[in-house]
């Protein structure tokens, strides 16, 4: 092969690709309406006249960033949010990431307007993924106890030894 690079698919990208299409499939055979979202962004600048770029700090105007979902029957009516983003520069998910935009949106406007049965199709982009703070709260006593948990563990053999006044000593395990 050379100097030639290959692509490799991670195989445990291929199971959750293959897992991800079964569930759609199966989906799509209980008739439930699939709808899927993204965002994007558009400055001013960007005609048909001229080819897709990425944008960088040489555009000029304002951008706008769009969030909009749709099924194979269109988009979703009164779903799409549209607005100018504060900064011109970087990446747009910063722009939703500093807000609770992206959930606002979610609730107050996709919800309302789809199916119950629907079914919603999003990437992993972080603020998709919105911890509650009640939870992560949660999960940070969970790790602090687990971190000093030995401290605390006790077992019967070793308090009964203790009671009778013999030491009890453990050997290191080998890794």
């Amino acid at each position: 092969m050379g100097n030639k690079a290959i692509l490799i698919e991670r195989s445990d990208i291929i199971a959750m690709r293959h897992l991800y299409l079964r569930k759609i499939r199966k989906y799509c055979e209980e008739g439930r309406k699939i709808i899927y979202l993204d965002e994007t962004w558009v400055n001013v600048v960007h005609t048909t006249s001229k080819p897709w770029h990425e944008c960088n700090i040489k555009c000029k105007g304002p951008r706008f960033i769009i969030l909009s979902a749709g099924s194979d029957q269109g988009f979703v009516e009164n779903a799409r949010l549209v607005y100018l983003a504060k900064e011109n520069t970087g990446d747009y998910h910063d722009e939703i990431d500093s807000s609770r935009r992206f959930e606002e949106w979610f609730k107050s406007q996709l919800l309302p307007n789809i199916k119950e049965d629907s079914v919603v199709v999003m990437d992993n982009a972080s603020y998709h993924r919105i911890e509650y703070p009640e939870k992560r709260l949660k999960i940070e006593l969970i790790k602090i106890v687990d971190s000093v948990r030995s401290k605390y563990t006790t077992y019967e053999v070793d308090e009964t030894a203790r009671r009778e006044t013999f030491p009890v000593s453990l050997r290191p395990q080998p890794n």
